[in-house]
Parts: structure tokens; C-alpha cells; sequence
């Protein structure tokens, strides 16, 4: 009787451990949600600089090399209204990567039209260059005492009529850090941004052929005011493009017009190719591919599961 009983207990005992593994996949990690700080302005580096006039000065020596042409639009090709001292002010130093040497991220004038980012590796024997992007740094993300995700806006110059809004994360080998392309969409600059975004995306297919994307949450296609295509005289309407039935992207923002029609803010998804005319990919860049951005009517669509 005793074995019999002790047989049971064990019988029990297995089952109640199969029971628990069964639901262990409910408590795996959500996957994490990648957002850009749109609508975000409160990024400054007076919490990030560090004072270090010596290092700023021994990277000053170098950036006749290092950043040449930037150097010399701040010391007298740029003209009287830029200086040397707005040089140096653009060369922010921080330790990104927790050795305990002092780096430097430049932000500044190209030396020609528009601006860049540039970050200099501090490694002991003098500045390496290892990420020069155009434009405008809007967030800077730490992990572990080091940057972990640098956020860039590039709104063109010149005869650009798109913005890119890209997300590096910074992986670190041997303390070297690798810049990685997480994010990337695109919008046209004359696009309606709003102030209030979703702490969640609403990730949705659509279902119909010819699904207008707009500009600005409205159903009507007048033309845009005050914007005409550089270089011509075509101006744009308010339908930025057309998507065709099952295409997928994610929401992350709403607004109603006054009809009462929800509209959403949508990144389309990367994998879709049937773009018109407007949307081009970033100049340089010929491995990643924008997700485009724009308004649509929340009427015609399914939520999917991401």
C-alpha cells in the first residue's frame, strides 16, 4: 500500500510539472515597440556636454584633417556670419561609450548646404571617425552609461522635397561602436504631423485597391498652398499617393476632420513597392528602403497582429 501511495504522489508530482511548463509562453517578452520622436522638441545638449576645453582644443588641432571643409566654412569661407567659436560650439563632448575617454559628436554646417552628424571615437592616440550622417540629431538614448540609440531627422536641402526619419542602435565590440539601421521612413515636408501619437502603433492591411494616402487628414485632393516642386512649377495635392489592396503598415497617430471621418497616420510597411512619383529613397543609402508616411481613412482597413 505504501508503494502504491508513494507511486501516486510522483504520478502527481509530473503532472503538476507538466502543467506549469505548458504555460510558461505566457509570460515570454513582448516584443519591443520602436517609435520616432515626432512632435518631440525638448532635445538638448545642456545636459549632455561635458566641459573638457583641453580635449576641445586637441580636437580643434585636428579638424583641419578630421572635418575640413566644416572647418573652414566656420574660419572664413562661410562668410562673416559664421565663426570659429560657433565651430567649436558645435563639437559636443561626451564618453558614449563608458571607456573613460572623452569623445565628440560634431553637428554643424557640411561646409557647403545643409548639415551633418559626425561622431569621433576618442581612442587614446588621437579621433576616429566612425558615423557621418546629414542633418540633425532630435533625440540621444543611453544605456549603461553609454548611447545606445541616436534618432536623426534629415530634412533635405536644396531640391529635396522629403524628409527621412532614421533610428541608429549602437552595439559595441570591443568598445568600438557599430551603428546599426533600425528605423527609417520618409514623408514629404509639407505633411500634417500632429501633437499627440499613440503609446501603442495599431498595426492594419487595407482592403481595397486605390486607397488614397493624403497629406492631411481630409477626404478632399485640392491643391497644397504654398508648396511647388523645386525646379518646376508642378504643385501637389493633397493625395501624396495611391496603395493598392493587402497593403500592411502600422498606425501612430488619429484625427478627426469635421465630417467626423477618422483618419490615421500610417508608416507604410518597408517590403511595398508600388509607389507613384514622390517618395524616393535617401541619396547615399542603397541598402535600406523607407517606409512611407501619410494620412488615411481608418474606415477601409483590418487590424492585424504585428
Amino acid at each position: 500500500m505504501k508503494k502504491f501511495l508513494f507511486g501516486l504522489l510522483i504520478i502527481l508530482i509530473a503532472c503538476n510539472s507538466n502543467k506549469h511548463s505548458d504555460n510558461s509562453g505566457l509570460f515570454t517578452k513582448k516584443k519591443e515597440v520602436i517609435m520616432f520622436p515626432f512632435g518631440d522638441t525638448t532635445f538638448s545638449w545642456k545636459s549632455i556636454d561635458k566641459e573638457n576645453t583641453p580635449l576641445k582644443l586637441r580636437f580643434k588641432q585636428t579638424a583641419t584633417t578630421l572635418l575640413k571643409y566644416e572647418y573652414e566654412f566656420y574660419t572664413g569661407a562661410g562668410g562673416l556670419d559664421h565663426t570659429e567659436k560657433e565651430f567649436e560650439n558645435n563639437c559636443h563632448v561626451l564618453d558614449f561609450n563608458n571607456d573613460g575617454l572623452d569623445d565628440v559628436i560634431y553637428t554643424g554646417s557640411t561646409g557647403s548646404e545643409g548639415s551633418e552628424v559626425v561622431v569621433f571615437l576618442n581612442t587614446g592616440n588621437g579621433f576616429k571617425e566612425v558615423l557621418k550622417q546629414v542633418q540633425d540629431i532630435v533625440k540621444l538614448e543611453f544605456k549603461d552609461n553609454k548611447l545606445f540609440r541616436l534618432y536623426i531627422k534629415d530634412k533635405g536641402c536644396c531640391d529635396a522635397w522629403i524628409d527621412f526619419n532614421r533610428i541608429y542602435q549602437v552595439d559595441y565590440i570591443n568598445r568600438i561602436p557599430q551603428f546599426n539601421t533600425i528605423y527609417l521612413t520618409s514623408n514629404l515636408h509639407i505633411a500634417r504631423f500632429p501633437k499627440k501619437y499613440f503609446k501603442e502603433p495599431i498595426y492594419f492591411e487595407v482592403l481595397h485597391d486605390n486607397y488614397k494616402m493624403h497629406l492631411e487628414p481630409r477626404i478632399d485632393d485640392t491643391i497644397i498652398d504654398g508648396f511647388t516642386f523645386p525646379g518646376s512649377s508642378f504643385k501637389t495635392n493633397n493625395n501624396v499617393d495611391t496603395l493598392i489592396k493587402s497593403t500592411k503598415g502600422r498606425a501612430i497617430a488619429k484625427q478627426s476632420d469635421n465630417t467626423g471621418r477618422v483618419w490615421w497616420l500610417v508608416e507604410i510597411d518597408s517590403s511595398y513597392k508600388d509607389y507613384g512619383n514622390l517618395f524616393y529613397e535617401q541619396q547615399g543609402d542603397t541598402v535600406h528602403k523607407a517606409s512611407g508616411m501619410g494620412w488615411i481613412s481608418s474606415r477601409y482597413v483590418k487590424r492585424i497582429n504585428n
